[in-house]
């Protein structure tokens, strides 16, 4: 059996172009073997594995490398550093890139009409993504400094489970919504295609969302398929201590 997406991803970090170019789900579908998503894709599993193969050879020291070897409150740091620190300013900014498309005089009536479904979409979007930081923020790495501080006393989790409760399915739920909005963003904009003789200011949008994207699916697989299955296996750790 062929690995992973997230197998990939993770110890191949080079991949993870590859797989934004070919629309390959590492972040949300990551236990897929390649050979089968290739299948669905209707791509040769040969020609991406040889690909692979090159971007490995190539591969370069990256930071990205170590993620799976950081422990749980340094993946937290990283997360708010990387992700959570400058959201707000990201999705402000493309939002006032919208704003300024459609007060431009010049901008047609096609583009205006495709810039307002963008904008509704996007705004139910950053809605979204700023209640669910909100939420990794205020619950999810809070209950991780609680699990490592049971962890570290050696106390058991039967001791205070009732008062615990992990957020991660409805986080991994609020992803697929999030990749879900996200993909109709790009269908929406003929996957974000700049077309011929292109308003300026929208291919700075274009430029804009690509960005996001490819961050946000780094930030969902950093978190589904690196910090939540450590979470996952403390928390059994922990949950064993009562036999």
């Amino acid at each position: 059996m062929s690995l992973t997406l997230a197998e990939l991803a993770i110890h191949i970090p080079a991949s993870i172009e590859l797989f934004e170019k070919y629309e390959l789900d590492y972040y949300q579908n990551g236990k897929q073997p390649l050979s089968d998503a290739c299948e669905q894709k209707g791509l040769s599993f040969d020609a991406i594995d040889k690909e692979i193969s090159l971007l490995q050879s190539n591969q370069q020291d990256t930071h990205l490398l170590a993620l799976e070897e950081m422990s749980i409150e340094r993946l937290i740091d990283f997360i708010n550093g990387q992700y959570h620190a400058d959201e707000e300013e990201v999705l402000c900014l493309i939002q006032a890139s919208i704003h300024l498309l459609l007060r431009d005089k010049n901008c047609s009536v096609m583009l205006e009409m495709l810039l307002k479904k963008v904008q509704q979409k996007f705004q139910r979007l950053a809605d979204k993504l700023t209640l669910h930081c909100k939420k990794e923020d205020e619950l999810l790495f809070p209950y991780l400094r609680k699990l490592i501080d049971l962890h570290k006393y050696k106390a058991p989790f039967s001791s205070v489970q009732a008062t615990l409760k992990s957020p991660v399915p409805i986080l991994e739920a609020e992803h697929v919504e999030a990749t879900v909005i996200l993909s109709r963003i790009r269908r929406a904009t003929n996957n974000f295609r700049i077309p011929a003789n292109a308003h300026p200011q929208y291919v700075i949008l274009i430029g804009y969302l690509k960005n996001f994207e490819r961050n946000l699916h780094m930030h969902i697989h950093i978190e589904n398929n690196i910090l939540f299955p450590k979470l996952n296996a403390l928390e059994e750790e922990l949950k064993n201590r009562k036999n």
